[in-house]
């Protein structure tokens, strides 16, 4: 890369994370505070933030990922990681985050890589230019961490298909125009009788449901949707039959690959906040900094957040070209997840009173942390995946 071109990145970084700073987290800055502010004050608030949403795509952001042939802006996964972590750089929102990356990553992915001409013509480009908004319908009762244990069924018809079924957590389904939704179409197959299907939300038998409380990411509301009789064309079916586990197992690869990208600059502002604040704060006549037990805390923040780092780029160089491991993916997860949410006690830590207040992001952050521990497969789960990459 020449001297020019990395000038023109640093400078397009900047100015996202500029653009986030004063669009994103200064909600004055658009006069709509209340609908911009992240989930405050200890809130369980399951709103979604539309007009950041409406910003972010203003800014094309949702369209990072999609090739030009769609509305987007055709960038590689590594300038959208860079990006991404602008964006966390300057975003203290990371509900917004995540609703962002599950649209990325998990749905355009999906269509882009097993879906018609069609389909990719209409929901590419509406989730390209942040008009769509899609949910990742796959979660069930009583499938859990075994994701492709389904109850939800697919009946063909001279038509098409009849789903009926219960999908639970489902990332933005309140709020979603459609929702890529897995269902069994052949019980005796298993796992290789899922198929999966595009689902409009107006579809007949097709019922959202509110958004229930969570602990954290608040502004990325999470309900269940109810199918019911819910009748769609032959043109819904995602690939073909039986490519629902394969759809899936792809989207996971990429979700867990690069989902938490955004939080490798939360933890960036996190350390730029826990050092000036150190420095600055003044106990018995010196700042706190010259306490070990505070510099020692900083400190293992910036180690975390470098190898963290190291881990992101090493997945996004496989990916890149092409290839898939899923060992990579799980220990990049668990990592990323797991110093986000030590980073975000320590920080809570060296500001003390101050940083267990609601009025601060650091407890939010810890609530927000403790949630990547869950979705995308928990922790211990990723653990077993590695165990087995390793003969165990």
């Amino acid at each position: 890369m020449q001297p020019d071109q990395e000038q023109s990145i640093h400078e397009e970084l900047e100015s996202i994370t500029h653009f986030a700073q004063k669009s994103l987290c200064v909600a004055n800055t658009l006069g709509v505070a209340n609908e911009l502010a992240p989930d405050d004050a200890g809130s369980t608030s399951k709103s979604f933030p539309h007009a950041a949403w409406e910003a972010c795509a203003n800014a094309g952001i949702q369209g990072w990922t999609t090739p030009t042939t769609y509305g987007g802006q055709g960038y590689s996964t590594s300038d959208t990681c860079k990006r991404l972590a602008a964006l966390g750089l300057g975003c203290d929102d990371n509900g917004l985050l995540f609703a962002l990356g599950t649209q990325m990553w998990g749905i355009q992915k999906a269509i882009l890589r097993f879906g018609s001409d069609s389909q990719k013509e209409k929901y590419v480009r509406g989730l390209s230019s942040g008009e769509m908004i899609g949910g990742h319908a796959i979660n069930e009762p009583d499938s859990g961490s075994d994701a492709l244990n389904l109850s939800c069924t697919a009946k063909q018809t001279s038509n098409g298909y009849v789903l009926n079924g219960l999908k639970t957590y489902i990332t933005l389904a309140p709020v979603a125009r459609f929702s890529l939704v897995y269902a069994s179409t052949n019980k005796e197959h298993g796992r290789w009788g899922i198929s999966a299907f595009l689902v409009d939300a107006t579809t007949t038998g097709y019922n959202a449901k509110p958004a229930d409380a969570m602990m954290g990411l608040n502004s990325a509301p999470v309900g269940s949707i109810v199918l019911d009789n819910c009748e769609v064309p032959k043109t819904a079916l995602l690939g073909k039959e039986g490519l629902g586990a394969s759809i899936f197992n792809y989207l996971q690869l990429w979700e867990r690959s690069l989902l938490l990208a955004p939080q490798l600059g939360t933890m960036k502002r996190q350390l730029n906040n826990c050092i000036h604040f150190a420095k600055t704060h003044v106990r018995n006549g010196v700042p706190i900094s010259s306490h070990q037990s505070i510099s020692h805390k900083i400190a293992n923040m910036a180690i975390k957040l470098n190898t963290c780092q190291a881990l992101q780029d090493n997945a996004v160089n496989i990916l890149d070209a092409d290839e898939q491991s899923g060992y990579h993916a799980s220990m990049l997860k668990i990592q990323i997840n797991e110093a986000f949410e030590q980073n975000s006690r320590d920080a809570i830590a060296i500001f003390g009173a101050l940083g267990y207040s609601a009025n601060e992001e650091h407890e939010r952050n810890l609530r927000d942390a403790i949630g990547s521990s869950i979705y995308g497969g928990t922790n211990d789960m990723q653990r077993v995946l590695i165990a087995s990459h390793l003969g165990l």
